[in-house]
């Protein structure tokens, strides 16, 4: 035990702590009789240390060191009954190192470890919460570093569950999705000091259940429940080494099951939200405070050491739930759920909207599917839905440099609006407002991006549709430029049209003259 104090001490030091890092001895130590929990806490005070003083380029330097290093942890795993501790020493080396590292490419390491994962999930272990804990947050972690191996690892696993002989992958979607629908209902009365740990696993099952999402979108094929389609991926399937596949291991009874089982959860988030927004209207806990947004890079809140809960615009749990639910929303064929939706959730939605940028996406995915259920379109006029969007466009268009995603969510505001723009127009509006639209397109300054120039192009589609709708009698002048500018769609969308073959500059100096000859 002297021995270890020492390792441990130096482990404290940054000197200490690289050596420790460097050391071609460690592996051996892991090996020896010594108990892993007691290694796990060296390891990690070393990584800790050692990283707090190393630049980029240092820790492209120590990438070969830190996935030799999580290779000899996963060798530990397979003789560990009980592989609590492990995974959240791995946990913590991912979560702190991995993202840093500027890598694509799948680790030796992450096959053995989602096998370990996934016949770990449902073993009766004597801390049952934490090892619970440690499996979802190594899993909702390893996601966000490597999505489509560790999700074709995950979920394509040919592996049977011991305990029920049917897929692992199956067994662990299950207990995430108990994980979700025993915790939902009641984290109204959670008392608010025991409310992190608590959003903290749920977040991460979202996630989870949100790359499930993916995993079924991007495979058309494994989702379509047809016999002979399922049969032939899985004769394909389990000729994959190590399990992993980019097929679905589930039979059509399975996939039918989860599907439902997912709905099941979405209604219950949708109840959720609704009550906590209620509640946080209530009490005036709704937008953000001083301490600021979510972080891009933490959006499973890991890394926070606030205790209590926080805002609803603020709690990484919402935010997850949302973009669950808006996934699903574009996966799910049914009605009767965006008809929920629709009903309960668009003035929550539109009282989230504007409060932050990270939750604009999914919100904005969420009212995309709204108006394809009944009376959708009437809830987000008659919400000031109309007026919330044009103003996030407006603001759009004064950003300097808007990159793809504010692009994209650009796109659909007015995939919602135009739809949205034939309603108000029928039912009376300013005559007027199709100029507001044009005034956007002007603003926005494609400077060789095809993307922007296309959300111009479209932005400009909207104020000529508007003023081809509004027939309301004007004055001469402008029934001139009216008959002028209603000609203008079929070179406008011609020009749209053309953008694969003609060059970005060409095609923004035809659009920048059609939008400037309508203000």
């Amino acid at each position: 035990m002297q021995v270890l104090e020492i390792l441990d001490a130096l482990a404290e030091t940054p000197h200490g702590s690289t050596a420790l890092l460097t050391s071609k001895n460690w592996p051996a130590l892991l090996q020896s009789t010594v108990p892993p929990p007691i290694t796990a806490s060296i390891d990690r005070n070393a990584y800790h240390n050692a990283f707090t003083y190393k630049t980029a380029q240092d820790l492209l330097t120590m990438q070969p060191e830190l996935h030799q290093r999580i290779s000899d942890w996963v060798f530990v795993l397979r003789f560990t009954p009980d592989a609590t501790a492990l995974f959240e020493h791995v946990f913590n080396l991912v979560r702190w190192h991995v993202p840093q590292m500027e890598s694509s490419d799948a680790p030796d390491w992450l096959a053995p470890l989602t096998q370990r994962l996934l016949v770990s999930t449902g073993i009766a272990y004597t801390d049952a919460a934490r090892s619970r804990m440690a499996i979802v947050q190594l899993s909702a972690v390893l996601v966000g570093c490597y999505p489509t191996q560790f999700l074709n690892l995950l979920y394509g696993s040919q592996l049977l569950h011991k305990s029920t002989s049917e897929p692992a992958a199956w067994i662990f979607l299950q207990h995430r999705l108990i994980d979700i629908s025993s915790s939902v209902p009641y984290l109204l009365e959670l008392p608010d000091v025991n409310y992190r740990p608590t959003m903290v696993l749920l977040a991460c099952c979202y996630e989870l259940v949100s790359a499930l999402t993916y995993f079924l979108v991007e495979r058309p094929a494994a989702v379509s429940g047809d016999i002979d389609d399922f049969e032939a991926e899985s004769s394909t399937a389990k000729s994959e080494a190590d399990g992993g596949s980019d097929k679905l291991p589930f039979n059509p009874d399975l996939l039918l099951k989860l599907r439902e089982d997912v709905s099941t959860i979405c209604s219950l988030t949708i109840e959720y939200l609704r009550d906590r927004f209620e509640v946080s209207m209530a009490t005036k806990t709704l937008g953000p405070t001083r301490s600021g947004m979510i972080s891009a890079t933490d959006r499973l809140g890991f890394f926070s050491k606030d205790v209590g809960r926080p805002t609803m615009v603020e709690d990484p749990l919402v935010f997850h739930q949302l973009r669950m639910l808006s996934l699903w929303l574009r996966e799910d064929e049914g009605e009767v759920l965006r008809t929920e939706t629709a009903n309960s959730m668009i003035e929550v939605v539109l009282g989230l909207y504007g409060m932050a940028e990270h939750l604009r996406s999914p919100l904005l995915m969420i009212l995309e599917q709204c108006q394809y259920a009944p009376d959708g379109l009437d809830r987000i006029r008659y919400s000031n839905g109309w007026t919330a969007m044009v103003s996030d466009l407006e603001s759009i268009a004064r950003s300097r440099a808007p990159d793809d995603h504010v692009i994209h969510c650009g796109l659909m505001i007015i995939d919602i609006l135009g739809p949205v723009a034939g309603m108000a127009v029928a039912g009376g509006t300013d005559i007027d407002e199709w100029k507001k639209f044009a005034r956007i397109a002007t603003q926005l300054d494609a400077d060789g991006s095809a993307d922007l120039l296309d959300l111009k192009a479209a932005v400009a589609m909207l104020a000529i549709d508007l003023l081809r709708e509004n027939q309301r009698p004007s004055s001469g002048g402008s029934t001139q430029l009216r008959k002028k500018l209603l000609a203008v769609p079929s070179r406008l969308l011609a020009a749209r049209n053309r953008m694969k073959e003609a060059t970005v500059e060409d095609l923004d100096a035809t659009v920048e003259t059609i939008v400037r000859s309508m203000v």
